[in-house]
């Protein structure tokens, strides 16, 4: 279980509040499951081309190896934004009291 946080400005919180809620709408946008069919299609892109300079007689750059493992989980966190937004939304209107939407079925 995460500890918990102190409590903070109540403006801060609800400009937080307001962000995450920006995210989920994201998350439902049309055109977000696109973007996360290219999120896969390019790591996939990636992963060939590393296995790629792995076959290489020439060896593997380590550096390029690096950026591209970081690029790769840029672009997954990229894609996760409004799913891990909406568990944060979640999570501070059940602190805030405000009863979720399986509760108020």
């Amino acid at each position: 279980m995460r500890p918990r946080r102190r409590p903070a400005d109540p403006e801060l919180e609800r400009q937080r509040a307001a962000v995450h809620a920006e995210m989920v709408a994201l998350g439902m946008h049309g055109s977000w499951p696109v973007l996360q069919q290219e999120v896969i299609r390019e790591k996939s892109r990636i992963e060939r081309a590393v296995i790629n300079m792995a076959l290489n007689p020439a060896g593997l750059d380590q550096r390029r190896i690096d950026f591209l493992r970081g690029f790769v989980r840029g672009m997954e966190w990229i894609a996760t934004l409004p799913d891990d937004s909406e568990r944060s939304l979640e999570r501070y209107l059940a602190e805030q009291g405000v009863p979720s939407r399986e509760e108020q079925e």
